[in-house]
């Protein structure tokens, strides 16, 4: 099973994202996802058990997908989660604050279904590696 924190705010977007991340998934791996619509619920996530992947929007209500990454980075058992930050625009300083504060990735919404499998791939990479 893929465990993926969505940290996303805009209910369709998430959905679309959610049926994507579903279609691209391998036909032997189920995908489970956490869905988290403010930055204070996906803070409050990171103390619990952690995700295989984490999918940030950057503007979020409460607390902004750069705390959350900021929280992620700074958790036990969690510093290693690939996180990758998701906004509705190519900002140049967006892109360099979220690689300061540990990002792997950040891509522009909507997420296509190319990208999203490529994540797919890498998080089971990372489990063939820690096997």
């Amino acid at each position: 099973m893929i465990r993926i924190m969505l940290a996303e705010d805009d209910p369709a977007q998430a959905l679309l994202t959610e049926m994507a991340l579903n279609e691209v998934a391998p036909a032997h791996e189920r995908v489970e996802i956490a869905r988290f619509a403010t930055g204070h619920d996906a803070l409050a996530a990171v103390s619990g058990p952690p995700p295989d992947l984490a999918l940030l929007d950057i503007r979020l209500p409460g607390a902004s997908g750069f705390d959350v990454l900021a929280a992620i980075r700074a958790a036990p058992g969690w510093s290693e989660v690939p996180v990758v930050m998701l906004s509705m625009a190519d900002d140049e300083r967006d892109r360099q604050r979220a690689a300061s504060l540990g990002a792997n990735d950040y891509m522009v919404k909507p997420l296509g279904l190319d990208a999203l499998e490529a994540l797919l791939r890498g998080v089971l990479a990372r489990w063939v590696i820690r096997s």
